[in-house]
């Protein structure tokens, strides 16, 4: 590793440091406490999150300087490093640096007469962007949806080989939601010129109805053109099971709009380590370890745009603990994406996730999902998807049991209405165009044989919770879904959902 890659790590472990615990961060002062403030700094060093800073001609700052999302300017005297990621920095003739300079996500303006006695990198925007979050799929970016210029770059989101850094490498993201309120977050991606396919990777995001802080970062190596991957993270984020169901981008309008908030979120804290491998038949074997307290957020975000007399939902009671598990997964083949496609197409993925040693959770859970299209024009298909799920063990939580009803699972229902330890569900659409008609069946029950077996099949056909009927119309960008609910529980009247795509398939 060259020194010059190494400085950008000891960086991105700063980050890290800054937004996993650090308890001095500088924050805006009125007049008086940054007049005290500038006598401090002559013997210690200063961060600042989100907000841009001066070092005047009559500052002497004996230690690192270190900003992320601001820009700086300096004038005075800085005997330690300058660290700069996602913002610019300026240089007067009056400035003396005794140190390196590190700008990752900007530019560095140095006036020729300046004095500078360390090494300056600088890691442009070419190498450096705000990126979105396909891995969670949890962010808005409504410009690259409304740029989609047809299906196969709809299609196209789904990809075996795609790197697990590639959340990070393109652009920022944003939601909102009840335990977060609004929440933006800027990420980096540096990628080293000496040894291929080796890449820091990272993001740090605010919560400003938390007041919280929160981020990543993490290493990830790529061989054999993408085709094995190894990655090893730290984390201090907030997690929802519920993305597979509903996109971020639908949810964060609900939310901001209309007052309604389908995801449930928990913080995660701790680290994980995988590896993947894709093999011809787009199979993808994937192993992934993960070490992390699961702790309960509460509601705190009240506020839309309409509806202000609706209120969120309450806080998503999860069991706090300390979550050690492995995870393996396997796959073949693409899924379907509603009209998308005129080509015959398969999928199947079955994981397997085992808690271990020192886990306050016992547990293991198994998931299986069978996709299918099967087109008798260019126009006429039919697309079938069946999905089956067991947990047991002797301990775990809400976040860990099957929840099952509304947008994603069994429409027409309440969102998340059944309960329960095991499930099994299946839809059939035949899909025409922009038009389709579909039905939907699924079963949940906390008995039974613990791992996968026929008897999920027998509850689906024999004694299920619930079922509907309905059409849907629209393209591959949205669609809106009429639903007739026809069991005994749940609404009975007609309900519409409108649903977006984007990056992972909700319906």
């Amino acid at each position: 590793m060259t020194d010059r890659y190494y400085k950008i790590v000891l960086f991105g472990i700063t980050v890290l440091s800054l937004i996993l615990g650090s308890s001095g961060l500088v924050s805006s002062k009125s007049s008086d406490e940054e007049a005290e403030s500038r006598e401090l700094i002559r013997d210690k060093g200063v961060t600042k999150i989100f907000s841009d800073y001066e070092i005047t001609e009559d500052m002497v700052l004996n230690g690192n300087l270190k900003i992320i999302g601001g820009g700086l300017v300096v004038k005075g005297t800085v005997n330690g490093e300058i660290q700069v990621l996602g913002g610019d920095i300026k240089i007067n003739k009056s400035a003396v640096i005794n140190g390196t300079i590190i700008a990752i996500g900007g530019q560095i303006d140095k006036d020729p007469e300046a004095t500078i006695k360390g090494e300056v990198l600088e890691l442009n925007k070419d190498k450096f962007s705000i990126s979105r979050d396909w891995e969670g799929d949890k962010g808005i970016h409504l410009n690259d949806w409304i740029k989609s210029d047809g299906p196969c770059t709809a299609c196209s989101i789904f990809d075996p080989k795609r790197p697990h850094s590639h959340p990070y490498k393109d652009g920022g993201w944003m939601r909102y939601n009840r335990t977060e309120g609004l929440y933006l977050q800027m990420n980096f991606h540096v990628e080293n010129e000496f040894l291929p396919g080796n890449i820091l990777y990272g993001g740090v995001g605010r919560s400003f109805h938390r007041n919280k802080y929160s981020g990543i970062i993490g290493f990830e190596q790529r061989l054999f053109q993408d085709s094995f991957q190894l990655y090893i993270e730290k984390y201090n984020r907030s997690t929802s099971e519920d993305t597979l169901r509903i996109n971020g981008v639908l949810n964060s309008l609900a939310a901001f709009f209309i007052h309604q908030d389908f995801l449930d979120w928990y913080e995660a804290d701790g680290f994980g380590a995988g590896g993947f491998i894709t093999l011809p038949w787009k199979i993808k074997i994937s192993v992934q370890y993960r070490d992390e307290l699961q702790s309960q957020m509460n509601t705190v975000a009240t506020w839309s745009l309409f509806g202000s007399q609706e209120v969120f939902r309450g806080t998503y009671l999860i069991e706090e603990g300390k979550e050690i598990s492995l995870n393996y997964k396997i796959s073949i083949g693409q899924p379907y994406q509603w009209n998308c496609t005129s080509s015959v197409l398969g999928y199947l993925q079955y994981s397997k996730t085992e808690s271990q040693k020192k886990s306050d959770f016992i547990y293991t859970k198994q998931d299986l999902i069978a996709d299918s299209y099967f087109p008798f024009t260019r126009k006429l298909g039919i697309h079938t998807q069946v999905k089956a799920g067991s947990v047991y063990g002797d301990h775990f939580g809400l976040q860990h049991r099957y929840l099952i009803g509304g947008i994603g699972s069994l429409r027409g229902y309440t969102w998340k209405q059944f309960d329960g330890t095991r499930f099994s569900s299946g839809t059939i659409e035949i899909v025409f165009d922009g038009i389709a008609v579909f039905y939907d069946r699924a079963a949940i029950w906390s008995d039974g044989a613990d791992e996968l077996s026929s008897n999920h099949w027998d509850k689906l056909l024999n004694s299920h919770n619930g079922e509907s009927i309905g059409f849907s119309f629209g393209s591959h960008r949205s669609r809106i879904d009429i639903i007739k609910p026809l069991g005994t529980e749940g609404a009975q009247s007609i309900q519409i959902n409108f649903v977006l795509y984007y990056g992972k398939r909700a319906y």
